[in-house]
């Protein structure tokens, strides 16, 4: 129990940190998803999750 008490903190503070960058992540993608647009590019996601910008109308 007393070893627990010792973890709690580091354990907290990676769980900070991975929601944190998930949001950066986040942030990022919809960034350049902005800037895909923004130059009349069409932005694409794949069946697997990878995204990207498909250059001026595909």
């Amino acid at each position: 129990m007393n070893k627990m008490k010792q973890l709690a903190p580091f354990v907290l503070l990676i769980l900070i940190l991975g929601i944190v960058g998930r949001m950066d992540y986040d942030d990022h993608v919809q960034l350049e998803r902005y800037k895909c647009e923004r130059n009349q590019g069409m932005w694409k996601v794949e069946d697997n999750g990878n995204q990207y910008c498909g250059g001026k109308n595909g």
